[in-house]
């Protein structure tokens, strides 16, 4: 796989610009030659060109780089509605110090001078000054100026709209995060601690030493390689959940991103636990009012499935049918989402979900066949 250099170094432009480090933002841009050239909101930006809110324009494109000709049309427009609407000192300081119109003095004094008078004539039309032929003229000329006004605008948001793109915003925290989260996934970071980008240090449970030696610890963390060189035996349990009287545990298993156990119970209930203390994760929503996930009541719970990214949870039971639960642990929220009633007619012991949300059912209850539901939509 391979990365263009000129897309990392926007990635960290846009990083200093969310986190208002802007004479980093500049210093990069200098010194890389690469533009920031993205927003987070092209509807928003388009929406303000077209209706003349300037000041978010202004917010919005003031650390793009955009073309000469296209910063001159848009701050002649600025200039012309402005002075309209009779903002003569704004208009006046666009016009005299912001720097795509002191460019455009140097490139075409005479379209700057013609903005200029028309500064003057507005200003002169609203004070006592008696009114001239030549003030006439260009006030009229401002009012036909202002009839163009939408076509102007859009012809100025199709030309800037082709110059940048739109992009997610924090792009580089989504990654760094998504980086970490498969990292969970596939076994290199265990759960739960504080990560240090820098250092990779992250402290870890210590599973192999009855005492908790910080020493076997580090054995298990100096290389992947090592531990497919040699078993390790883990010597100590970290908690033991207990159950009820007339309760039993049928099925269990571990989210793939290392965060809970899951249990399914013979009373049809399915609960979520935080494996290293044994008791029932609270920062669920599902679970933090006294509340818990139901399959069927008092229906044993045989199966439990997982899909890769931890998102979804598929359970199984004694009467065939399936329920399909949609965690979403940014929000720590937990609901059902979808539900096959007669998936089977006897017990379903073993599930499966495959990429792509597709569910394969493995029947071994009384059946040797086996089932597969080709979607989950």
């Amino acid at each position: 796989m391979w990365m263009d250099v000129t897309s990392v170094i926007k990635i960290v432009l846009q990083f200093l610009k969310e986190n208002n480090l802007m004479k980093s933002l500049q210093t990069l841009q200098e010194e890389s030659n690469v533009n920031l050239n993205m927003v987070d909101n092209m509807e928003k930006l388009m929406d303000s060109l077209h209706n003349g809110r300037w000041h978010n324009v202004l917010d919005m494109i003031a650390y793009l780089r955009l073309p000469h000709d296209i910063m001159q049309d848009l701050f002649e427009q600025m200039v012309i509605e402005l002075c309209y609407h009779k903002e003569y000192e704004t208009s006046y300081q666009l016009l005299h110090h912001s720097p795509p119109m002191v460019h455009l003095k140097q490139l075409q004094p005479h379209r700057w001078l013609y903005l200029n008078q028309l500064i003057t004539a507005q200003s002169n039309s609203s004070s006592a000054t008696t009114s001239t032929a030549n003030n006439d003229h260009m006030i009229r000329e401002l009012e036909q100026l202002m009839r163009m006004k939408d076509q102007r605008r859009y012809d100025i948001s199709d030309r800037i709209r082709r110059e940048i793109v739109q992009v997610p915003a924090s792009r580089l925290m989504s990654l760094l995060g998504q980086a970490l989260k498969y990292q969970q996934l596939t076994g290199v970071l265990p759960k739960g601690g504080q990560y240090d980008l820098l250092r990779s240090d992250l402290d870890k449970i210590d599973l192999l030493s009855e005492t908790g030696d910080s020493n076997a610890a580090s054995k298990l963390s100096n290389s992947n390689n090592d531990i497919d060189k040699e078993d390790i035996v883990l010597k100590r349990n970290t908690a033991a959940i207990k159950c009820g009287e007339n309760q039993h545990v049928c099925s269990a298993g571990f989210s793939p991103d290392g965060q809970c156990l899951v249990t399914g119970s013979s009373d049809g209930f399915v609960e979520i636990w935080d494996f290293d203390t044994g008791y029932l994760r609270k920062d669920i929503e599902a679970q933090n009012d006294g509340a818990l996930m139901l399959h069927n009541k008092d229906e044993p719970v045989y199966a439990l499935a997982f899909s890769r990214d931890s998102e979804l949870l598929a359970t199984a039971g004694e009467s065939g049918c399936i329920k399909v639960c949609l965690f979403i642990w940014k929000f720590y929220a937990g609901k059902a989402v979808l539900k096959f009633q007669t998936a089977h007619t006897r017990a379903i012991t073993c599930s499966h979900l495959y990429p792509f949300h597709c569910l394969f059912l493995f029947v071994l209850f009384h059946n040797k066949h086996i089932q597969k539901k080709t979607s989950l939509t």
